[in-house]
């Protein structure tokens, strides 16, 4: 369920395209899982040779190729064996045999695949399914410091999903790792099984998008554990989740739509990713200021029950009448800043002619008792008594 809260204008930092004031997002870590690489290694001259042998003679045997080239039997069997560890012979009796389909295909492009395990860092948003993968080395990229993070709480993970392994080979086969890279082909079972528990560690976070499309960037701030400063996370592959959170900001056009119900016209307009533009006539204006100060700008919430995004909204009167209840809205602002003791019916008078000159009234369209009654219905009682005082404490 999504819901609307008005605020005071948010910050928003440089380049963000959607800031996200509170989260709670389950996420999983994973160091050190194996994974199978494909690499092509080059067959070298020699290497042909044992292979084409290998086809010819059916099976070959390292002496007769040593008889003929010169190199001696035991290099030639050193270099059929590795051939073999690479699938492309087999052994048979005394001698070795080529693996048909294998072997012509690795002579037709002068490589051989080879399979090797190494090691990758994984991390997984259950509630979107991104699962990001950090390769290690100089080329790689650095996974977040999710480690000290402290969790909030833990969510229930989704169902089916409880063995990492499986997960990961399923996603691999599938290609829907980001960050993968391309050369990691399968995973690999481990000694003990990386189970995935009923329940997953969720992080209360804040932080901001900025970017679109494969340049977008996600980066959220978590407790550390022991209380110190919030640990940056920057999440640039978790694309799912961004995704959702931009789809979830943009509900900021429907915040009105009470106004609307109401008998109102609001009509929206978007100025950028967080700026909005809502354009109020006067029934409108009237059903908003009975939310929230009619001020040029205000913040918007948008919650739902894991997040709170913010935005910003631009309030304009779109005809004079809407005019009038923004300028009232004005002027009990301006009276609401200083302290009840320095309000007199100077302050007031002066309150309302600068409203009326902001939104270029005429003197009879806000009157002081207008201003007043707002004042009292807007629940700004010790302002009300201050402007009353004299005139109901009066006994001459």
């Amino acid at each position: 369920m999504i819901t609307f809260k008005w605020t005071p204008p948010i910050q928003v930092p440089e380049n963000a395209t959607v800031v996200v004031r509170e989260a709670l997002v389950p996420m999983l870590f994973w160091t050190s899982v194996p994974v199978v690489r494909l690499v092509y290694e080059e067959l070298t001259v020699v290497d042909r040779l044992v292979v084409e042998s290998a086809i010819m003679l059916a099976p070959m045997r390292p002496e007769d190729v040593a008889e003929v080239t010169g190199i001696p039997a035991e290099v030639v069997t050193r270099i059929a064996e590795r051939l073999t560890g690479l699938g492309l012979l087999d052994v048979d009796g005394g001698g070795y045999r080529a693996v048909a389909e294998v072997a012509g295909a690795a002579l037709a492009r002068l490589t051989v695949p080879e399979y090797r395990t190494v090691t990758m860092t994984f991390l997984f948003l259950p509630h979107t399914g991104d699962l990001v993968a950090y390769s290690p080395g100089s080329r790689g990229t650095t996974p977040p410091p999710l480690h000290r993070g402290a969790p909030a709480e833990h969510a229930p993970m989704p169902g089916g999903v409880s063995d990492f392994t499986d997960l990961l080979r399923s996603r691999i086969r599938a290609r829907d790792v980001i960050g993968l890279p391309d050369d990691i082909v399968d995973a690999v079972e481990p000694a003990e099984p990386m189970r995935i528990e009923a329940d997953c560690p969720a992080y209360r976070c804040s932080g901001w998008i900025s970017g679109a499309g494969v340049a977008r960037k996600l980066v959220l701030k978590v407790r550390e554990s022991g209380g110190k400063a919030p640990v940056s996370l920057p999440l640039d592959g978790a694309t799912r989740q961004a995704a959702e959170w931009t789809a979830l900001a943009d509900q900021a056009a429907h915040a009105g739509s009470a106004w609307v119900d109401s008998g109102g016209t609001v009509t929206v307009e978007r100025e950028g990713p967080l700026d909005w533009v809502y354009r109020l006539d006067a029934a409108a204006a009237e059903a908003a200021g009975s939310e929230l100060p009619l001020t040029p700008t205000v913040g918007l919430e948008i919650r739902t029950e894991t997040c709170v995004l913010g935005v910003n909204v631009r309030l304009i009167a779109a005809e004079p009448a809407a005019r009038r209840v923004f300028a009232r809205h004005d002027a009990v602002r301006r009276l609401r800043n200083p302290g009840p003791g320095s309000l007199d019916p100077d302050a007031l008078r002066g309150a309302i002619e600068q409203a009326r000159a902001a939104y270029e009234l005429a003197a009879d369209d806000v009157t002081e008792d207008d201003v007043v009654d707002l004042l009292w219905t807007s629940g700004h009682w010790p302002q009300v008594y201050a402007l009353r005082r004299d005139r109901d404490f009066c006994y001459d």
